[in-house]
C-alpha cells in the first residue's frame, strides 16, 4: 500500500510485529525518532490482524499532523482488509 507520506508492506505471520524505516532523507535524528514514535503510537491503538507491518516513511511525512497521519494509516489498513 502506498500513500503520499509512507508505504506499508504487510507480511502474514502468526503474531503482530511492526517495523519502521525512516531514512536520513526525512531529516535529522530528532525528526526521524519523532516520526517513529508517532507511527508506533498509532500502531499500538489499532485493532489489526496478525502479521508483520513494515512502514517505509517518505520525506514529506514530517510535514503531516498527527491526526492526518492516523487517518492515512487507517485508510491503508482498511484496504488491506479487503
Amino acid at each position: 500500500m502506498n500513500t503520499k507520506c509512507f508505504s506499508l508492506i504487510f507480511l502474514p505471520s502468526n503474531d503482530v510485529k511492526f517495523a519502521f524505516v525512516v531514512s536520513k532523507k526525512v531529516g535529522n535524528a530528532v525528526i526521524r525518532n519523532k516520526i517513529k514514535r508517532r507511527l508506533r503510537a498509532i500502531s499500538r491503538e489499532l485493532d489489526i490482524k496478525n502479521g508483520t507491518f513494515l512502514y517505509l516513511a517518505k520525506p514529506n511525512i514530517k510535514e503531516l499532523k498527527f491526526e492526518i497521519l492516523k487517518n492515512d494509516i487507517n485508510k491503508c489498513l482498511l484496504q488491506l482488509k479487503q
